[in-house]
């Protein structure tokens, strides 16, 4: 057996020193991992669980205790290693090795961009917190003005417009929700975000919108002499809380380079995909993913029920076998129960469902189970469940709500939407909505140029 021990000071996480306390974490992860690299695979295995318990409990800590700490902070971890113990690493500052004497590390100088954080929501808190708890110095703007105040209880600077947030900042982040929030927070009125950046400036853009409205939003603020990234995050609240995000990035490697110690601190995975837009292209991939991922546990667990299984044992059994998921393993439980905590708004969902079946349109491509799930998203919103995370879909197949056997075609919902795109604000979708409708919904005839697939109910769905 061989113990390793680390301990570091925590009381200075709550000042302005807490970028240098990341910094030894990081040093001390990259020790752990040498000595983990030289021993067997079960002791990795084992041993890695519990360094990712003590790596991270720290920074967990820090977030929910800010206003005290103790003066020390003692983690040790223990595993079985090879016969014959590797020479010892080179250990870094904070980290003691039997045997090893530790030398301080020189600790480089970190960025020290300015930032303002514009859009307060589900994710946008999270990450603007971890921003603040990783030192970057932090303006926050919110059209709800009360979301700011946590954030200046730890320390941001409130302003009351976008214009006034971005007034002196080197990085804009925008977390807002759709293609219409970003175009009049960023460019529209004498309050606009753009008014206040100076030639030079970054933005970085983590809403989810079209990709052409990206690419418009580049060229108008390349006009100002300001760079602009899509950087679509996917993980919902418990990533953005965790730091955990996937980050999908669209822009310049020059942009990237600048905005990624931001990215790091919001993202535990980074990925560029090319130009702008690229980022927003990949994210509606990932909403075809979930959309698809969510409503198969949904309609699986339905089945199961319906047979009598006990289906806790059964989605236990099934985790960690071929119809093994993300949406199986974190959102089962809470579909079983009936609960729907917020995860990531159905709502929100429906919306990147749209974009997605609009930019497939325009390459003449039929998504028909994107567009299924889109048309149970929007009678769902129609009774009131669009603020429920997206496993709320496991509501259209509650037995208490039973359909009728037929509707009605249901055309696009809204002006530029491919056929069979159904929008809850559509006028089909919401006379759907009205009548109850669930409507066994198969593919129609081809319409328009880009070939989309319309959706008919002309086939009697089952009785249950």
């Amino acid at each position: 057996m061989v113990d390793i021990a680390f301990s570091f000071s925590a009381a200075s996480l709550a000042t302005s020193s807490g970028l240098q306390n990341l910094y030894d974490l990081l040093i001390i992860r990259g020790a752990l991992k040498s000595l983990l690299l030289n021993s067997r695979t079960s002791a990795r295995k084992g041993m890695k669980q519990h360094i990712g318990i003590a790596l991270f409990a720290p920074k967990s800590w820090r977030l929910q205790m800010p206003w005290s700490a103790p003066k020390g902070f003692w983690c040790s971890l223990s595993g079985a290693m090879d016969p014959a113990p590797p020479s010892p690493p080179r250990p870094a500052a904070g980290l003691r090795v039997p045997g090893v004497v530790a030398k301080p590390a020189a600790r480089p100088e970190l960025p020290r961009e300015t930032v303002a954080f514009l859009g307060l929501g589900a994710l946008g808190t999270p990450m603007a917190t971890n921003l603040l708890a990783a030192g970057f110095p932090l303006t926050v703007h919110n059209r709800n003005r009360q979301r700011e105040e946590p954030l200046a209880a730890l320390g941001a600077r409130r302003a009351a417009t976008p214009w006034e947030a971005a007034t002196g900042s080197s990085l804009l982040c925008l977390c807002l929700s759709d293609d219409a929030a970003v175009r009049a927070v960023l460019l529209e009125g004498p309050d606009s975000a753009s008014g206040g950046l100076a030639p030079g400036s970054l933005v970085i853009d983590f809403s989810t919108i079209a990709p052409a409205s990206s690419e418009e939003l580049a060229a108008r603020l390349r006009e100002r002499g300001v760079s602009y990234l899509d950087a679509p995050v996917t993980g919902g609240t418990e990533g953005a809380k965790a730091g955990t995000l996937s980050v999908l990035v669209g822009g310049s490697e020059r942009d990237l380079k600048r905005a990624r110690p931001l990215l790091e601190v919001v993202g535990a995975r980074v990925s560029h995909f090319g130009p702008v837009g690229a980022g927003q292209r990949v994210k509606a991939v990932n909403q075809v993913l979930v959309a698809g991922s969510y409503v198969a546990v949904a309609e699986a667990l339905a089945l199961g029920q319906r047979f009598g299984l006990p289906m806790e044992q059964v989605c236990e059994a099934l985790m960690d076998g071929a119809a093994g998921s993300w949406a199986l393993r974190h959102r089962s439980a809470n579909m079983l129960a009936g609960r729907f905590p917020l995860g990531f708004r159905l709502a929100l969902h429906h919306k990147d469902l749209q974009i997605a079946l609009e930019a497939a349109a325009a390459t003449g491509l039929e998504l028909p189970l994107s567009a299924r799930v889109a048309a149970i998203e929007a009678e769902l919103m129609a009774a009131g469940h669009g603020d429920e995370d997206v496993s709320a879909l496991a509501r259209w197949f509650a037995p208490q709500l039973e359909p009728p056997r037929r509707t009605r075609w249901l055309g696009a919902g809204r002006s530029g939407a491919a056929p069979g795109h159904l929008s809850a604000q559509g006028p089909a979708s919401a006379a759907a909505a009205r009548r109850g409708a669930r409507a066994w919904l198969r593919p129609g005839p081809r319409g328009g140029p880009a070939g989309g697939a319309g959706f008919r109910g002309d086939r009697p769905r089952p009785q249950r």
